[in-house]
């Protein structure tokens, strides 16, 4: 039977570690969807104006693919760590 969930310091900060990554990347995940729907928009559009609007959300869409990116490299990296740490201790890794 399973015990109570753990109650120490580590373990709630660990909780809200997690909770900011999340948040972090829904809020990154809204950027790149609010810039696709600009380009959308534009790219129904005709005219000078709608190209020079164009390639300012172009730009920003790429710094937030960039940035989820390096993001979900981390993450893997983290994970990776974590997996091979467990292996190096003895303990299983999954289950």
């Amino acid at each position: 039977m399973a015990g109570r969930a753990p109650h120490s310091a580590t373990f709630v900060g660990v909780s809200v570690a997690v909770s900011l990554l999340f948040l972090a990347a829904g809020l990154l995940i809204l950027g790149i969807q609010s810039r696709i729907t600009a380009i959308a928009e534009l790219h129904n559009e005709q005219g000078r104006a709608a190209n020079d609007d164009l390639d300012r959300h172009l730009s920003f869409l790429e710094a937030y693919l960039m940035i989820c990116g390096i993001a979900l490299c981390m993450i893997m990296m983290t994970v990776t760590f974590a997996i091979l740490v467990r292996i190096n201790e003895g303990y299983p890794v999954f289950g």
